[in-house]
């Protein structure tokens, strides 16, 4: 990813991971080079385990997926994963140009871009090439 999205851009302080009995999460955050305060791409990675049991990851992931599916619309095509939805604007993000969630079995991926670097004719797709590499980046 480091040819995509310079590592100097990435704050460590920005790099968030949990990991509770159901799922783990990471997400980091690039900032820009013009406004280096503000963030300028964000890629968050959510993997949903199984027990070995009853509790199947891949329909865990795929309910998440789905409860998030209000935020935005459906992608029609992305060339990858078993669904994706562009993300749009909301309270809880606002001032974004674009975003993509892509699933596939059990791994979720989400990009958010804001900022001049990612102007709307450019967005969807600096979102889907980011979003490929992000999930080609995850151990499989």
């Amino acid at each position: 990813m480091s040819g995509l999205l310079p590592l100097a851009n990435l704050k460590m302080d920005s790099v968030y991971h949990g990991e509770n009995t159901e799922r783990t999460y990471t997400s980091c955050t690039w900032y820009g080079t013009a406004t280096p305060r503000e963030p300028a791409e964000r890629i968050d990675w959510y993997l949903t385990f199984g027990d070995g049991g009853a509790r199947d990851a891949t329909a865990a992931q795929r309910a998440l997926f789905a409860g998030e599916l209000p935020q935005g619309s459906r992608a029609t095509v992305v060339g990858f994963g078993d669904e994706a939805y562009w993300l749009t604007s909301t309270a809880e993000m606002d001032d974004i140009t674009c975003g993509l969630a892509v699933r596939d079995g059990n791994l979720s991926v989400k990009v958010i871009l804001r900022g001049p670097q990612h102007p709307p004719a450019t967005c969807e797709a600096d979102a889907k090439r980011l979003a490929r590499t992000a999930w080609d980046e995850v151990p499989r």
